[in-house]
């Protein structure tokens, strides 16, 4: 019989079926406080099974792409918690950007190379879009990334190694003369 198929033992079971009822029970056992706190236990336990199988299955070797891809999903479920939209919404809305990323993607491959290790450099680029905008402001974040292009195109035309160069020049810049960025909300 194959490992794959044997079914669980008794004491597995029993212990699976004590948490399902204690889970199904919570809200009569615990306070409000309690299933917070049970409930981030839950999801960081969760994170840490996923960022296992991006190691073990995944064949993602790179601590760096576990990082990207484990703190990117927290924090995907993090900002969807914080702006108070339905977190069972997260597999539909990461199914939208996933295929907004596809077509991004599509789109950069005919006039650059990129590799399976390029998430971080422009992960930063929109980073630096992000903060110059303003957090929490689309069209802060709109703006932002147009000024960082601006700054990048400006760059390469003076020396094509300057193009990286002038991009954070022009977000610590901004970062210094108004940190909270340029269309920032309140």
């Amino acid at each position: 019989m194959a490992a794959a198929s044997r079914p669980l033992p008794l004491a597995a079971r029993a212990v699976l079926a004590v948490a399902v009822v204690a889970c199904l029970a919570g809200p009569w056992l615990f306070d409000a406080n309690s299933l917070t706190v049970l409930t981030e236990f839950f999801v960081v336990l969760t994170l840490a099974l996923m960022w296992n199988l991006l190691a073990g299955y995944a064949d993602i070797i790179s601590v760096g792409q576990q990082g990207f891809v484990g703190v990117g999903a927290y924090a995907f479920f993090g900002f969807t918690a914080l702006a108070h939209l339905n977190v069972w919404l997260d597999p539909v809305a990461m199914g939208v950007v996933a295929i907004t990323m596809l077509a991004a993607a599509a789109c950069m491959s005919v006039w650059t190379n990129f590799d399976p290790a390029i998430g971080p450099s422009r992960l930063l680029a929109a980073f630096e879009a992000v903060v110059l905008g303003g957090l929490g402001s689309l069209w802060g974040t709109l703006a932002g990334g147009v000024i960082i292009g601006i700054a990048q195109n400006f760059g390469s035309q003076l020396d094509a190694s300057w193009q990286i160069l002038a991009q954070h020049l022009v977000f610590l810049a901004a970062l210094v003369l108004r940190p909270q960025g340029l269309f920032a909300k309140g």
